[in-house]
C-alpha cells in the first residue's frame, strides 16, 4: 500500500500534526513525512522570512521555534517537497498548510487544505457570520477578506498555535471576541492548531468551532 505523503511547510517530523490525523485514518496507512525547510540552514531559514508587504506563514521548526515565512519565497519549497514525496511513492499527498500553493501537474492526489476548508464551511453554514482565527496579525486582513469574497461576514481574531502552551490569553480573547460579535461559526485557519485548542475555544464560547485539521483529515478518510 502507497504511504500517505505529509508536506510541512516548516521542518518534520511533526508529530503534533500526523498523530491525530493518524488516527482518525487508522494504522493501516503509514504516513511519510517532508517538510520545505528541511535541510536548510539557519541563514537559509532567514532569508525566507516575509519582507515588503509580503504574505506571511507561521510554521513551526524541527527545535519548536516558530518562524515567518514568505509565502511567495517558500513556493519553490514546497513543490520540491511535493515531487520528492511523489517519486517515493505516497499517494495522497497533504499540504500541512491552508495557504494556497501553484504546485502544477503532479501525477498524484495532491491535497490543498484551502479547498477542504473552503467548501465545508460553504455547504454547512452558506452566508454566516465567522469567527476567523488565524496564527499572525498580517494575516487578518488577507484571510479576513478571503472569507468575506466567498460570501461571509467576518470577525477575525489571532492566537498562535505554538503559544498556547506557554500562555492560551490569545485563545480566550479571542473566544470572547467572536461571542461578542454574534459569530456562527469559528474557523480556526491553520494547520497547526489542535484539539485540545478547539476544545478550548469550544469551552470559552458559544459556537461550533471547526478545525482545519480534522476537515482535512476527515476528507482523506474518506477516499482512503
Amino acid at each position: 500500500m502507497n504511504a500517505i505523503g505529509l508536506v510541512t511547510i516548516g521542518q518534520s517530523p511533526r508529530p503534533d500534526a500526523v498523530r491525530p490525523m493518524q488516527e482518525i485514518w487508522g494504522c493501516e496507512f503509514p504516513v511519510t513525512e517532508r517538510g520545505a525547510l528541511d535541510e536548510l540552514t539557519e541563514g537559509e531559514i532567514t532569508a525566507l522570512k516575509p519582507c515588503g508587504g509580503e504574505q506571511a506563514l507561521v510554521t513551526r521548526l524541527r527545535d519548536g521555534r516558530s518562524v515567518l515565512l514568505s509565502h511567495h519565497r517558500l513556493e519553490p519549497r514546497v513543490r520540491s517537497a511535493v515531487q520528492v514525496l511523489a517519486d517515493g511513492g505516497c499517494d495522497p499527498i497533504i499540504i500541512s498548510c491552508t495557504g494556497l500553493f501553484e504546485l502544477g501537474r503532479n501525477s498524484v492526489l495532491v491535497v490543498q487544505p484551502r479547498f477542504i476548508l473552503n467548501g465545508m464551511v460553504q455547504a454547512l453554514v452558506p452566508g454566516a457570520k465567522l469567527g476567523i482565527l488565524v496564527p499572525e496579525d498580517t494575516q487578518q486582513e488577507t484571510l479576513g477578506n478571503l472569507w468575506k469574497n466567498k460570501g461571509f461576514e467576518v470577525v477575525t481574531a489571532v492566537a498562535s498555535p505554538y503559544d498556547f502552551g506557554a500562555d492560551p490569553g490569545d485563545f480566550s480573547r479571542a473566544a470572547a471576541r467572536f461571542t461578542a460579535e454574534g459569530t456562527d461559526l469559528t474557523v480556526m485557519d491553520c494547520m497547526g492548531y489542535t484539539e485540545e485548542m478547539r476544545e478550548f475555544l469550544r469551552c470559552r464560547g458559544d459556537t461550533p468551532v471547526l478545525l482545519a485539521s480534522s476537515a482535512v483529515a476527515h476528507a482523506v478518510a474518506s477516499i482512503l
